[in-house]
This record gives C-alpha cells, structure tokens and sequence, in this order.
C-alpha cells in the first residue's frame, strides 16, 4: 500500500499499473475460496479498470478487460459492471453492452435503479434500431411497476411506433 501512494504521489501510473498487475496475480493464486481476498481481488482488478480508463493511459480496451475479470470473479460488483457497459457503449461496440444491463439489474435490489437501468436500455436499443428490443425491454420494466403510467405511455409509444414504421 505504501509503494503504491508512493507512486501515486509521483503520478507513476505505469510503476502502479505493473503493481497492482502483479499484486492481481499473486492474489489469484491464493484466494481457496475465502471471500474477503475474493472481493480483495475484484476491487483491484476494478481500480486497474479505472487506471487503464483515465489519462495519461486511456487505454478503454484494457480497461474493460480488468473490469470484466473485477465482475467475474465478484458478481456483484455493480460499479465494474456500470463502467465496462459505459466504455462499451462509448466505444460504439453496444452488442457487447447490452448483456451487462442485466448483470446490474441481477446485482441490485433498488426497483427505481432497476427501471432506469431498462429505460436506458430500450434507449439504446432503439438508438440502434432494435424496434422490438426496445418494446420488449419496456415491457420488462413495466412488469416491475404495472402502475407507472409514465411507463406506459413509453412501451405504448414504442409499439405504435413499430406500427407505424409497417411491423405486424
């Protein structure tokens, strides 16, 4: 920990990088199933991510690789899961986005967050052409509000809009 503020004093990103890479290595080795070096291990990789995401590395490749590796090995780690769809999605590359949606929706509990997680997804999906994803997606989301008239307003919208554009 001390070499690593160390390094961060000194703005050393690449000395930190290789630290924690090889720190991510060795931990992987020993983790026997105990929890507290499970999460330890996925908080790393996550604070990599971060490091290969901002400047002077911005590297979003890499920085998704260790976001992934941070929400294989702990599920539920909903903020490694946030950025990597994010990055994916800024990328261009919304295929490979689009599953995340449901790994945070599967990690969290909040129905506010979960609904605005599938309200941005049917976004996405529409801004790609997916007509009838977008209308699925909302529906989803108004089977964990059936009484959000806002909600559905947006999934009648989606499907008299596919109606519109000459889908059966």
């Amino acid at each position: 920990e001390r070499l690593a503020s160390l390094y961060r004093e000194k703005g050393d990103h690449r000395a930190l990088v290789a630290l924690y890479e090889r720190r991510a290595k060795a931990l992987s080795t020993v983790l026997g199933g105990d929890p507290a070096r499970v999460q330890q291990l996925s908080m790393l990789h996550e604070e990599l991510g971060r490091l290969w995401q901002e400047p002077p590395l911005a590297q979003p490749r890499k920085a998704i690789e260790n976001y992934r590796k941070s929400f294989e090995i702990d599920p539920q780690a909903v903020s490694a899961i946030y950025a990597a769809r994010e990055l994916l999605k800024a990328q261009g590359d919304v295929k490979e986005a689009l599953p995340l949606y449901d790994l945070e929706i599967s990690a969290i509990q909040d129905t506010d967050r979960k609904l605005a997680l599938l309200r941005d997804e049917a976004a996405v999906r529409a801004s790609t052409g997916d007509q009838k994803g977008a209308s699925a997606t909302l529906r989803d989301a108004l089977r964990l509000d059936p009484g959000d008239i806002a909600l559905q307003y947006e999934v009648a919208a989606s499907v008299v809009a596919r109606i519109i554009a000459g889908e059966k």
